[in-house]
């Protein structure tokens, strides 16, 4: 079982310890052995950190040598502190291994991984009209005369439900009308006026909605102030639209560029759509559209459209990785959702730097926001990380700011940016206490990462696009229509689904990793996509026609050579399977050559004649040459398996522990409750003896079931003998380059 989360986690301990139990129960003797365990990690880390770097002191010896003990390591480990190389090495790994967390836990971060783009900040400076400044202080006014006037029972949720007002101006004054206009709406009892919705983002409905059934004293007057402000916000032209529209044009004038713009409220939304549209291809997305729309407007900016106007509710799930510019029109108060808005670019396939373009529009309140996230929780440049707790409160912290007198709101911002200077200094500072360094490199395996991905494939992406295209042209239908480079559309001939339930009738996709991860509607076609299991499956159908022949430009003779494939199959514990290749020739058996892809696939050739002793001598070379491989490799899966088979016995004893301790436990509880009835309990509740004596005799009877399930299983686990079988795949015949033409029938 592998449990996965897209979003991180804030777990308390105990339910980190329940998702444990759930992928390998047995591994901690209950939460107590959980909690101690994790008390001892930071010495295991320290111990196989010196270990690993050959840096080992005398004091970190001594620990070394008390850990090894404490937890019975093998006598020569604890002497082999003295050495250097392997000795330390296997003393590190065993050490390692009594890390237990990192036995179901894996935790690969990205400065680990490496690879990633990096995140590029950049601050607009904005100079507002004063009918702005002048319509936010009034604004303002209008906010704390109601949050005065409130009930003080009720005053700091009316007063955060107001602010909704300030969140509304921050990101334009079309936002905050469009509101003030269906507050009075609701006032005037305009029924089929109250439906608008501001937002699509869950949390600022909601926060209307409250906004909107405020209720109030004097309605006469409360309506003469709304529809003020109203007329007001309606009037002005926001001084960050016209920088918006100069920072695009200067942005498109890259040919390669695209712009993906954030903002909260659907009037924003529309005010950015219709000015842009004037000079530039622009396309909305928000979620108030329907699944057909958005798709369509997704489409459209991928091939297309150069500017989408988003909200970050619309946009979740949605992969925007071939656009690298981000410009938030507006700022969430809550970082976290500013963070979500720049993952929708800067993730896995992102080949360009993230440029992230803020606004600050000088003596408003986003200002004062942007000046602390940008400066103190950086926010635009580094992933939040250990910052999840402190950031859940920021937008609490701002609302309450807003509600505060007008001149204080600048020292209210400094007190709460020192604040925040000391809770992260903290977090990181217990980040760094907290870094785990045996789970890091039992995780990743940066070694052996690269040992494997150092090796050159046999097969590319490419050989395996060539041989579905080639199989698939084979049918009498045209089963393949192009869309363009390795991206097909396949009308899947019968054959192909006869007998298989998940195979389609028609497919749209790539051999491409980085065009599915662009556009999630399309099949990525690899090993493991139905379709091309499908395929690969029928190879060795009789209808087939047989390639034999290949050129190399590794062979330059005319003698016969053949490239013969095996498949050496390994049955134990665990299946695993290998494929050998080589070259058969009159001298003996060599490497594999490197073949040529036919011109044509359905070329035929005429074989040159073979003598049938002349064959048999290649036949057994080949034989021999691949047996002898096949139990070179059979030896080391021999050792593996001794090993597998070590460790799943003490997986099985443990869980069988573990439910037996469970149990047991269960057992003692209801003695010790049947022993308290009988002494002191009324004839009620002597009813229950019975029932739970019932339970004690089936938890006994369990317990013998327990012994009995794991003795077969351990018996069956013990009988499994490793077994191997090495089977002949193909032959063909390999010739020098332009040897095919001579040979054409």
């Amino acid at each position: 079982m592998l449990l996965l989360t897209a979003t991180p986690m804030q777990l308390h301990d105990y339910e980190l310890y329940s998702m444990i139990e759930l992928v390998e129960p047995g591994l901690f003797n209950g939460y107590g052995d959980f909690e101690s365990s994790r008390a001892e990690i930071a010495a295991i880390n320290r111990a196989v950190t010196a270990l690993r770097s050959q840096r080992l002191t005398t004091a970190m010896r001594d620990e070394t040598l008390e850990l090894l003990e404490r937890y019975k390591a093998p006598p020569e480990l604890g002497q082999s502190l003295s050495g250097r190389g392997q000795n330390r090495a296997a003393a590190a790994e065993w050490l390692s291994r009594c890390h237990r967390l990192s036995l179901a836990l894996v935790r690969n971060r990205k400065a680990e991984i490496g690879g990633f783009t990096k995140r590029i900040a950049h601050r607009i400076d904005v100079s507002p009209d004063p009918s702005e400044l002048k319509l936010q202080d009034d604004l303002l006014d209008y906010i704390r005369q109601r949050y005065s006037a409130a009930d003080p029972k009720k005053r700091t949720a009316v007063g955060l439900v107001l602010v909704a007002f300030q969140k509304m101006l921050c990101s334009s004054s079309q936002a905050l009308a469009g509101s003030l206009e269906t507050r009075l709406a609701r006032l005037r009892n305009e029924v089929e006026k109250q439906i608008a919705k501001g937002s699509d983002d869950p949390d600022l409905i909601a926060q209307e909605q409250q906004l909107h059934m405020l209720p109030v004293e004097d309605v006469v007057a409360e309506i003469d102030a709304l529809q003020s402000l109203a007329r007001r916000a309606r009037r002005i032209q926001d001084a960050k639209l016209g920088a918006l529209d100069e920072l695009v044009g200067r942005v498109l004038s890259d040919p390669t560029a695209k712009v993906l713009i954030f903002s909260q409220f659907l009037e924003s939304i529309e005010m950015i759509r219709a000015r842009l549209a004037t000079t530039h291809s622009v396309r909305v997305f928000h979620g108030g559209m329907s699944r057909e729309e958005k798709d369509a407007a997704h489409e459209a900016f991928r091939h297309g459209t150069r500017v989408l106007v988003a909200s970050e509710a619309g946009g979740e799930g949605r992969n925007f990785q071939f656009c690298h510019i981000v410009v938030n029109y507006d700022l969430p108060w809550n970082p976290m959702k500013i963070e979500q808005r720049i993952g929708r670019v800067d993730r896995v396939g992102q080949t360009r730097d993230v440029e992230i373009y803020n606004f600050a529009v000088r003596g408003m309140l986003d200002e004062r926001i942007l000046n602390v996230l940008e400066h103190r929780i950086r926010i635009f440049i580094e992933t939040v990380g250990a910052l999840d707790p402190i950031l859940e409160s920021f937008e609490e912290e701002v609302g309450k700011i807003a509600l505060g007198e007008r001149g204080d709101q600048k020292t209210a911002f400094a007190r709460l940016d020192t604040k925040l200077n000391e809770q992260i200094a903290n977090a990181q500072q217990l980040e760094d206490m907290r870094r785990d360094f045996v789970l890091d490199w039992r995780s990743l395996q940066r070694d052996e990462a690269a040992r494997v991905l150092g090796r050159t494939p046999r097969a590319t992406r490419e050989d395996l696009e060539h041989f579905c295209r080639t199989a698939l042209r084979r049918f009498p239908v045209d089963a393949i229509q192009s869309d363009g480079d390795s991206t097909m559309s396949v009308r899947v001939p019968g054959v192909l689904r006869v007998g298989r339930k998940n195979v389609d009738e028609d497919y749209r996709g790539t051999f491409d990793v980085q065009k599915a991860l662009v556009d999630e509607r399309m099949h990525f076609f690899a090993m493991g996509h139905p379709l091309v299991e499908s395929i690969i499956d029928n190879v060795g159908d009789p209808w087939w026609l047989p390639v034999t022949v290949f050129e190399s430009p590794e062979w330059t003779d005319d003698k016969h050579a053949f490239l013969v494939d095996y498949r050496l199959e390994l049955h134990g514990t665990r299946e695993s399977g290998t494929l050998f290749t080589h070259l058969v020739t009159e001298e003996g058996v060599k490497p594999a050559v490197r073949v040529l892809q036919p011109d044509d696939a359905l070329l035929e050739v005429a074989l040159p004649p073979f003598a049938p002793e002349q064959l048999s001598a290649l036949a057994e070379m080949s034989r021999s040459a691949a047996r002898h491989d096949a139990l070179t490799r059979f030896e080391e899966f021999k050792i593996e398996h001794a090993a597998l088979v070590e460790q799943e016995r003490e997986r099985l004893v443990r869980m069988y522990d573990s439910r037996r301790g469970f149990v047991t436990d269960r057992i003692a509880r209801n003695r010790r409750e049947l022993d308290r009835i009988e002494r002191f309990g009324t004839p009620s509740q002597k009813r229950i003896i019975p029932a739970r004596q019932g339970q004690i005799t089936a938890d006994q009877a369990r317990l013998k079931e327990f012994d009995a399930e794991r003795r077969g299983r351990v018996k069956r686990l013990e009988s499994t003998l490793p077994s191997h079988f090495l089977r002949l795949l193909s032959v063909a015949l390999i010739v020098r380059p332009g040897k095919l033409k001579e040979m054409t029938v």
